[in-house]
């Protein structure tokens, strides 16, 4: 973001609790799924995006 003079990184509440949900209690995953957000704002250059979330299956959880 500060290579491309980037300062502004806008989300609602209401999308901030999208991915409070989608992470499923995982701090982890809220972290990971903020990051990949960062950087498809960084790539798209647009505060126009929608959350896409794909789950993958925790080795855990089989």
């Amino acid at each position: 973001m500060v290579e491309k003079r980037i300062y502004l990184n806008v989300m609602d509440l209401s999308e901030f609790m999208q991915y409070v949900g989608h992470a499923r209690g995982s701090a982890d995953r809220f972290n990971l799924m903020l990051i990949e957000r960062v950087e498809a704002f960084v790539k798209h250059e647009t505060i126009n995006m929608k959350l896409n979330v794909t789950y993958e299956q925790d080795k855990s959880e089989t």
